[in-house]
């Protein structure tokens, strides 16, 4: 065949795929949607993308250009599982245009229709203001509707907003009863809230052997935060959880594997005071570092003096400083609060100056560094004291 034939063969294909576009049945604008995107792609192009299968699964599919149009049908004529493949696709992207506002369309569709997944979806899209116009209130309506049904993630959410008083009235008491119903179920967050709620007091009576009840489920799933509440515990003892070192250390260091930085710090605290374990100085060192570096406000300082100490810092004084400097003119935010750190303190060999540690603190809070706020906090204070550590 030649190549003006082919080029008559594939005009005809084209054509036809318009004429079945006009016989779908579907709206104006989704037709001429589908028909503008189909003459971009390759007949034989196919696409793998996620797609929801119930609220805790997902499959992959392979998509053809043909299989958009049946997608779009079915999600037409009310079916939800299609509505919810068709919101994601818009959410994510994927075969067709990213467009939040036509993925909160359908998605509300589907929710309207009792999709437990689609609720879940649109109340987080009218938490964060995303393809509409952001309402807390609605999002904890639409959130209630799927805890109402049992979903421990809308159950936990649900919480939250009642915790910080986000579209419902604030209510501690609200907050414990929905992070209770998703923790029962297994869920991670809301066992390690429920856990600070009993540890607090807040909402419901103060009980250590509760708080530990509930770290302990979360540390046993694998949350680092879970692992190193329940170490705290351990480490000065508290409720029915008797003071044990070695139970906190291994505690701790399941959590410092995670990343946690006050788990890193603790960690570095017990080597260094040989609690729970031999006494190394150069374990003490590592974990200290691994908590600077991610901006743990103390880390620094026993690194620090430990380093001096033992004469086994890991990079020169000056190195590091200029490392931080470097780092820190390029925008990372650890960096500019430990370089904040490093000026208010006289650390790394370099003289205290106030106005250049609240001008480092400065350009780290503003892109939401918590210690860098809690340092400028204690400056603006009529009288500069240590922040308050609280029990995470």
């Amino acid at each position: 065949m030649d190549v003006q034939a082919l080029r008559v063969k594939k005009k005809q294909k084209k054509t036809s795929m318009t004429v079945d576009l006009a016989r779908t049945g579907l709206r104006e604008k989704e037709a001429a949607l589908l028909e503008a995107y189909l003459s971009k792609v390759p007949n034989k192009a196919r696409y793998l993308i996620p797609v929801v299968v119930d609220q805790s699964q997902q499959a992959i599919k392979s998509f053809e250009p043909e299989d958009l149009i049946q997608l779009f049908q079915d999600a037409s004529s009310h079916d939800t599982q299609s509505q919810v493949r068709l919101a994601q696709l818009y959410q994510q992207g994927q075969v067709v245009p990213k467009h939040d506002a036509t993925s909160f369309y359908w998605y509300h569709k589907a929710a309207e229709l009792g999709h437990a997944y689609a609720q879940l979806a649109l109340a987080e899209m009218y938490y964060e203001g995303r393809g509409t116009e952001q309402s807390h209130a609605n999002a904890a309506s639409w959130s209630l509707e799927t805890a109402l049904s049992g979903d421990p993630m809308a159950q936990f959410n649900l919480g939250v907003m009642h915790r910080n008083g986000d579209g419902v009235e604030r209510s501690d008491i609200q907050a414990v009863y929905w992070y209770r119903q998703a923790a029962d179920q297994g869920f991670i967050s809301a066992q390690v809230h429920l856990g600070m709620m009993h540890y607090h007091g807040q909402g419901t009576a103060q009980s250590f052997s509760e708080a530990a009840y509930w770290c302990r489920r979360a540390a046993e799933q694998g949350s680092a935060v879970g692992q190193n509440n329940l170490a705290w515990m351990y480490d000065i003892g508290q409720g029915n959880v008797a003071q044990d070192d070695a139970e906190a250390l291994k505690w701790y260091l399941k959590s410092a594997r995670q990343g946690h930085q006050e788990a890193q710090f603790c960690l570095g605290t017990m080597y260094e005071l040989g609690q729970g374990t031999p006494r190394d100085d150069d374990e003490a060192l590592i974990w200290f570092r691994k908590a600077y570096q991610q901006g743990h406000p103390d880390g620094i300082l026993h690194f620090q003096a430990l380093g001096s100490t033992c004469r086994r810092v890991l990079k020169a004084e000056a190195d590091v400083m200029e490392q931080y400097r470097r780092m820190a003119e390029l925008g990372d935010i650890v960096a500019q609060f430990n370089l904040g750190l490093m000026y208010e303190k006289g650390l790394m060999g370099v003289e205290k100056n106030t106005r250049q540690a609240v001008e480092w603190y400065d350009k780290a809070a503003r892109r939401n560094h918590l210690n860098a706020i809690d340092r400028l906090l204690c400056y603006s204070s009529p009288t500069f004291v240590e922040p308050r550590r609280e029990w995470a």
